[in-house]
């Protein structure tokens, strides 16, 4: 699609060239197209867009629609592609190439079919409509607004009241109604305060003040000494399964020293008492490397709570050769 610009370039720009500069503006809008269509190039076409705009503001001409069209359908702005082509075929008319004239319909439809046409009503007069951050006009609209296909944002404005806002998903040909009630300013927004409690099914009580802070109260996650609890007994009955492996890899490996010493022992049975020892060894070294590890964290958990916390105030961490714990209350 961007080769398609290059014509209405050459023809556009050698039109404004040859055109006196007078106080109408030709001058700027041979130079907003010209920076236009480097942006084109360039992959940028949002920049692209605004350079042609001011193009046709600054001198109309309907050979620089064809431009605006091309550049809204990159940015998939079907409604903006879908005008702009308008306005291109029928300022032409006559003077646009067959050739020409038969591709832009084609654009033309494939734009028409992503389209949607949103009613808009708002409950009072003079307010400002705006979709996804443009302003549209003013209430009231007495004509569908063309959007694009997709998700769009709608908001109404005016001074006095509180604003209004609807989020639609429309699809090519909706014609979907948007109805928006503005409201007088009352009092002023009260602020959200996060409140730590305990769990409770009831609903926050809003206060009819103006101003009034809306309490919403907050569930608590586990605290630290919790988790340190947690890792404690975990750590503990991890030492107490590397040393029962450890024990068993010892037994084993008494059984394997005695095939060795014995006469008439097959090489199968020496072979798997072997194998039964190493499997316990290694068994016993994973689970003391575990053991190890959540002992460290265990003693960094601990030594990093809050010094506010019930943990640190009831409880306190006990270490030993056979257990790691917490003795207290959590």
């Amino acid at each position: 699609m961007r080769t398609r610009l290059l014509g209405p370039m050459v023809v556009v720009t050698a039109m404004l060239a040859a055109a006196p500069v007078h106080a109408d503006g030709t001058e700027d809008a041979r130079t907003h197209f010209t920076r236009g269509v480097e942006l084109y190039k360039e992959s940028d076409f949002r920049a692209a867009l605004i350079e042609f705009q001011r193009a046709y503001d600054a001198a109309p001409n309907f050979k620089v629609l064809y431009n605006l069209g091309q550049t809204s359908l990159e940015l998939q702005d079907y409604a903006g592609a879908l005008k702009a082509f308008r306005g291109y075929l029928d300022g032409g008319g006559s003077q646009i190439p067959a050739a020409r004239k038969s591709q832009v319909e084609a654009d033309l439809k494939k734009a028409e079919s992503r389209v949607a046409r949103v009613e808009i009503t708002v409950n009072v007069d003079g307010a400002d409509v705006a979709i996804d951050d443009l302003t549209i006009g003013h209430s009231p609209l007495h004509e569908p607004v063309l959007v694009s296909a997709g998700r769009r944002k709608i908001v109404a404005t005016k001074a006095g009241l509180n604003p209004v806002m609807r989020v639609i998903d429309v699809a090519g040909g909706d014609r979907p109604h948007v109805s928006l009630d503005l409201v007088e300013q009352t009092q002023a927004t009260p602020p959200v305060v996060v409140v730590q409690g305990a769990t409770t099914t009831e609903q926050p009580q809003v206060q009819n003040q103006v101003g009034a802070p809306v309490v919403v109260r907050a569930t608590p996650g586990p605290s630290q000494g919790f988790y340190v609890g947690v890792m404690a007994y975990a750590t503990g009955a991890l030492v107490l399964g590397w040393g029962v492996l450890g024990g068993v890899a010892l037994a084993s490996y008494g059984d394997y020293n005695t095939k060795l010493s014995q006469v008439g022992v097959q090489a199968s049975d020496i072979n798997g008492a072997r194998n039964q020892t190493r499997a316990f060894a290694e068994a016993s070294d994973i689970v003391g490397s575990v053991a190890v590890a959540a002992a460290i964290t265990t003693v960094i958990l601990a030594l990093t709570a809050p010094s506010k916390h019930p943990a640190h105030e009831h409880a306190h961490l006990f270490i030993s050769p056979f257990a790691i714990g917490i003795r207290g209350e959590l």
